[in-house]
């Protein structure tokens, strides 16, 4: 609908710049909580060829997680099962944390991602950001 009112008013548009940087969604994004679940985009996901399962590999000289994609028939596979509405995925990795004596509190994102040459998802745990949390205030009770 055009408006047929105020006709002469002169505006003082600004262009908002295009910096180019990808969304969180549109990059490599991956989280560990404190219940030892991995959780990873879908374009993350994407980004490892969608495997249904993946191995998970752990360098102790480096304190490195990486996630290599594997056969569901594979031996010592992972099942990567669906979270959310967006098309995120799940890994229980819990008994893999406390093996590994990877101790968390709260949830971190790993900033720094990458994929290798071999197709592995490498979570450097030294290279960590925490969430911080949001809680809802509840209000207090009216008198």
């Amino acid at each position: 609908m055009i408006s047929t009112t105020k006709k002469h008013i002169r505006r003082n548009w600004q262009i908002f710049p295009n910096d180019d940087r990808l969304g969180r969604w549109c990059k490599l994004y991956a989280t560990l909580n404190r219940d030892g679940d991995i959780m990873i985009s879908r374009f993350t996901h994407e980004a490892l060829g969608s495997p249904e399962c993946v191995l998970l590999l752990f360098d102790s000289d480096e304190r490195v997680i990486g996630l290599k994609p594997a056969r569901e028939t594979q031996k010592d596979a992972f099942p990567v099962r669906p979270r959310g509405s967006y098309g995120g995925r799940r890994i229980r990795a819990y008994r893999f944390c406390q093996r590994h004596a990877i101790k968390i509190d709260g949830t971190v994102r790993f900033p720094r991602l990458e994929i290798d040459a071999e197709g592995i998802l490498i979570l450097d745990t030294k290279d960590i950001e925490y969430f911080k949390i949001r809680r809802r205030r509840v209000p207090a009770p009216r008198t």
